[in-house]
């Protein structure tokens, strides 16, 4: 499983590396999906981002056992907003920082 993981962050990073204008990537990100099963668990995967140097994560969710994980570890995060709540949060500065203090902050 660890391998699969392993060769899907690999094909990320070699057409990152291919499309870039210089040659190189300067920041590597992926995206850290948990609709799946047999998951890592949250450390595991935050210590095979930081052997791949990948520098950059966008969740689709906010995982509270992924957030606590990436905390501090030198990874930049984006947390998107559920589909479901993006009426509210676009006509409610209040909501949408509620959101943010009740999902991300913790």
């Amino acid at each position: 499983m660890a391998l699969t993981h392993l060769l899907l962050v690999g094909a990320a990073l070699l057409s990152l590396i291919f499309f870039s204008g210089s040659g190189q990537a300067g920041e590597v990100g992926v995206c850290y999906g948990m609709m799946a099963s047999h998951l890592m668990q949250p450390p595991a995967v935050v210590q095979l981002l930081k052997n791949n140097g990948i520098t950059n994560v966008r969740m689709y969710n906010a995982d509270a056992g992924a957030l606590r994980a990436l905390a501090n570890m030198g990874i930049k995060v984006g947390v998107s907003l559920p589909n479901q709540n993006l009426v509210e949060a676009a006509s409610s500065m209040s909501y949408a920082v509620k959101w943010v203090k009740n999902n991300v902050v913790g």
